[in-house]
């Protein structure tokens, strides 16, 4: 029997939400781009807006009760539409699944116009229902939000990879993770659902007191922080010593608010691949007790996950020693993204579902790069014009008066820059010049003989390897022959014991 609207009576229309959200007593708020079928019909557009819906083109499929199986559909589709090829077959398979079980009444629905410059956002208010309209014979009534002020959608207001999901050839698209984001394009409609305040990314700003922990200038800090600001990764590179780590952890964490479980650190070295980093397959003992094999995210993926939840907070990741591995390979298709956040890519395991995966901009990466290991210290030209690179050098600020300063900031006699001085002035190649962390211990200067023992087990042993082939190195780096080239014995570098005034009475 046929309703006035043209739907067709007998359909059973949910009272809650979809099917495949059993149990959750407050689901998430979803949101869809939903494409106006291809047709001759150029007011089509107008009709949505108009008569308030939206809809998928079924004219040929059999009417469908909601809830039913994604595998039903499938077979439905292939028997009255048998004519289509397997790849348009599955495409209004998923078309059918997501709009039939997957939209929702409160989600946000979004559609463009024809020439794709303009955005219409929405409400859906209904279930689904079957309608003898051949044009759109699915359907879900809508309440229109923003008809006489459409968004464009590639304006610089717009969210974070909205653009990118257009790239998405279905025409039922998941646009979830930007829900919030849209929301606040919405206008000031009497009953619109509020949108919250716009979500901007905000790093924090330099500090003096963070550079005077950190024993680098404020100016250097601020710099790292306005690179950051415009393109969120950066490599520290430079000889071992140098404070790379360091410096990219204590940087992680003024970013984050000292908020440790918004930072994950990740080394990567030869043998570190794609499925290390974002996902794989990893053998996993099944229910029945069977030996199986489980996808299992990586760190890179779970930092993604963790930063869409919470878009105005960064995240950071920090891959030490990001040199060490085949880039390419550990990447993959993600490699695009470092440089486009705003596209979209499709996964190599599929896990985006067809909708394609972005990279959220308040993902910050921080690596750090040893030039010493020459094997690796080069590093191609799609790398270099995806990161900011900062040197870290011994013989460069912020660096060259690191130990100074640390020394200066625990009382201690600058004798020990001196000899970092000397030691580095008598090293040739520039790569293999030490940093001022080797001695920036405070062990080393509370008793004598510690900074003999430091020097002939950890520093000795490096240079001697860095210059086996001249064989002078422990003559040339010894302690004793720099200390005596300054003039100085190893307890002029220890911390003076306290004054004790014995007059008191």
């Amino acid at each position: 029997m046929q309703e006035p609207d043209g739907t067709t009576s007998g359909t059973h229309e949910p009272t809650s939400g979809p099917p495949d959200r059993p149990g959750d007593a407050n689901p998430p708020r979803r949101a869809w781009l939903i494409r106006a079928p291809d047709i001759e019909r150029a007011d089509l557009l107008d009709d949505w807006l108009s008569g308030g819906y939206c809809g998928v083109e079924a004219a040929r499929l059999r009417q469908l009760e909601p809830g039913v199986s994604e595998e039903e559909i499938r077979r439905a589709v292939e028997e009255d539409y048998g004519y289509l090829a397997q790849v348009a077959i599955k495409d209004k398979t998923a078309e059918v699944h997501l709009f039939l079980n997957r939209v929702s009444p409160g989600d946000l629905v979004a559609t463009l116009s024809g020439e794709g410059d303009q955005l219409y956002l929405g409400e859906v208010t209904s279930a689904p229902r079957f309608t003898t309209d051949r044009t759109t014979s699915l359907r879900r009534n809508v309440r229109w939000l923003n008809t006489e002020q459409p968004v464009d959608p590639f304006d610089d207001e717009a969210p974070d990879g909205l653009s990118g999901k257009f790239g998405v050839q279905l025409r039922v698209v998941d646009l979830t993770d930007l829900a919030q984001d849209l929301e606040t394009l919405l206008p000031a409609v009497a009953g619109a659902p509020s949108a919250p305040p716009l979500r901007t990314l905000h790093l924090p700003d330099a500090t003096q007191k963070l550079a005077e922990e950190l024993f680098v200038g404020f100016e250097e800090l601020d710099d790292w922080l306005h690179l950051l600001r415009d393109r969120p990764q950066i490599v520290f590179y430079g000889p071992p010593g140098t404070g790379k780590t360091y410096l990219a952890r204590q940087l992680a964490l003024h970013l984050t608010a000292g908020r440790r479980d918004r930072v994950t650190l990740v080394q990567f070295h030869p043998s570190y691949a794609y499925e290390d980093f974002f996902e794989g397959f990893r053998p996993r003992q099944g229910k029945d007790g069977q030996p199986g094999f489980e996808l299992v995210p990586g760190p890179f993926r779970r930092t993604v996950e963790n930063a869409r939840k919470d878009p105005s907070s960064p995240y950071v990741l920090i891959i030490d020693e990001i040199n060490r591995a085949n880039l390419a390979r550990v990447f993959g298709e993600l490699y695009f993204l470092l440089e486009y956040r705003g596209e979209i890519v499709h996964l190599q395991y599929g896990t985006d579902e067809g909708n394609g995966f972005t990279l959220p901009r308040n993902v910050v990466i921080l690596g750090t790069m040893n030039t010493v290991d020459r094997s690796v210290a080069r590093v191609d030209a799609a790398m270099r014009r995806r990161f900011s690179f900062i040197e870290l050098h011994p013989s460069v600020e912020p660096t060259a008066s690191m130990l100074r300063a640390w020394l200066h900031s625990h009382q201690l006699p600058d004798a020990a820059a001196d000899l970092l001085d000397e030691l580095n002035s008598r090293i040739l190649d520039r790569d293999f010049r030490l940093g001022p962390s080797y001695l920036m211990r405070l062990s080393l200067y509370e008793q004598s003989g510690a900074l003999a023992r430091a020097w002939r087990t950890s520093i000795l042993p490096l240079l001697e390897d860095q210059h086996r082939d001249e064989g002078d190195a422990i003559e040339r780096f010894g302690l004793p022959a720099l200390l005596a080239e300054l003039g100085l014995d190893e307890s002029a570098l220890l911390r003076e014991p306290p004054v004790v005034d014995d007059t008191s009475t």
